[in-house]
């Protein structure tokens, strides 16, 4: 909860430890759903498949996010190298 119970602590009561794991799961799956979904329109299908597959080994939320967020960016990298290079 760190800075919610800075800046609304009485709203840090309010939630238990159960609801706030719960949102930032969903949080999460939904920020990996449009990272897949960029990768399905900016790559394909085959690109997208991979980055599942490499989240999917990952049980915890948070590094599943960063997993997703580190693999888009190598691959926005690798295109804009390839686009250069040309």
């Amino acid at each position: 909860m760190g800075r919610l119970g800075g800046v609304a602590p009485r709203r840090r009561q309010a939630c238990n430890d159960a609801q706030c794991r719960r949102a930032a799961k969903n949080l999460g799956r939904k920020k990996i759903r449009l990272r897949k979904d960029h990768l399905t329109a900016y790559q394909g299908k085959v690109w997208r498949n991979a980055m599942a597959r490499m989240v999917a080994r990952s049980r915890m939320t948070g590094l599943k996010e960063a997993m997703a967020l580190g693999y888009q960016q190598a691959l926005s990298y690798k295109d804009e190298y390839e686009s250069r290079a040309c």
